[in-house]
């Protein structure tokens, strides 16, 4: 949510550099995530990505209580 770099994103996503960058390509293009750019370049959770995690969150436990 506060911003992470590729290589952050990478190790707790357990990918590698070349299969993150489409992932990070289609979150970009859908307002998901947003660049924020100061000595490193930061990844960081949109209004509307934030949104998107809370429903997929409260779909997920509705379907583990049935």
């Amino acid at each position: 949510m506060n911003g992470a770099s590729k290589t952050r994103i990478v190790y707790q996503a357990n990918l590698n550099f070349r299969t993150v960058n489409p992932y990070i390509d289609l979150l970009l293009k859908n307002n998901l995530i947003e660049v924020r750019n100061g000595q490193t370049v930061l990844y960081a959770t949109t209004t509307r990505g934030a949104n998107l995690l809370n429903n997929f969150r409260q779909i997920t436990s509705e379907l583990s209580e049935n």
